[in-house]
């Protein structure tokens, strides 16, 4: 479960990246626009840009590991998420949501 003060930190204001790699241990790293923890306190969604999916995707479907930096834009708290890949989808308006607040919060 992640704890309640990490749920907040995730929805503040911060910088996010996502990791993956390919077969040779290629590493991939790709801006994150926004994340929030999913009901289930077990799983995280983040958005990532449409340009950087598909290599991301790919990574993904060869073999399911991401990992997910969050840090403090203006500090020095941050913290990384290991897991596995759960689903890909194509932006919808939840997705979208999350893309605006990301972006009001850290750079409007």
């Amino acid at each position: 479960m992640i704890p309640g003060k990490i749920v907040e930190f995730i929805q503040g204001t911060n910088v996010m990246y996502a990791g993956t790699r390919d077969g040779k241990f290629h590493p991939l790293i790709t801006a994150v626009l926004g994340a929030v923890v999913n009901a289930d306190k077990e799983t995280i969604t983040f958005i990532v840009p449409e340009a950087t999916a598909t290599a991301m995707i790919s990574n993904l479907k060869d073999n399911g590991k991401a990992t997910l930096l969050i840090g403090e834009m203006f500090g020095n708290e941050s913290y990384q998420f290991k897991g596995a890949y759960l689903n890909v989808q194509p932006a919808n308006e939840q997705g979208l949501a999350i893309q605006r607040i990301y972006l009001d919060k850290n750079y409007l």
